[in-house]
């Protein structure tokens, strides 16, 4: 079976969600990754990026070109963006409720000195 691309999976399920005449709009981020290429290939319906950190290098937002909410309009497409993953790099996604709950903007959670972050990972089941 042929594997379909970040972008084909937002535009058809945007044209299910349409097909439905709900009123649904959601936001997305679909995220592929290609572990025998150490990549990832991302394609978002207007949701918040991902934060990468990568040892030794500042943590910082992936940048992307987002298509709309899923359930607008079904002739736009959903560009895709390939972030590299070098090895132990982290790809952190959240929803856009945690940004709400947390009255966090999203450029001081990348900071590396922002108030109650560590330069460093922790390690698995601390807080």
């Amino acid at each position: 079976m042929p594997s379909t691309s970040p972008e084909q999976v937002l535009a058809r399920t945007n044209h299910v969600l349409a097909d439905l005449e709900s009123d649904l709009l959601v936001s997305c981020l679909y995220v592929h990754l290609d572990l025998a290429r150490d990549r990832a290939v991302l394609a978002s319906a207007d949701h918040p990026p991902p934060l990468v950190y990568q040892p030794g290098l500042p943590r910082r937002v992936v940048r992307l070109d987002p298509g709309p909410l899923l359930g607008i309009e079904t002739s736009t497409g959903y560009p895709t963006t390939v972030q590299p993953l070098a090895p132990a790099t982290t790809l952190a996604l959240y929803t856009d409720g945690l940004l709400e709950t947390m009255l966090l903007t999203l450029p001081a959670a990348a900071e590396p000195d922002a108030p109650g972050r560590s330069s460093e990972p922790r390690p698995p089941g601390r807080r």
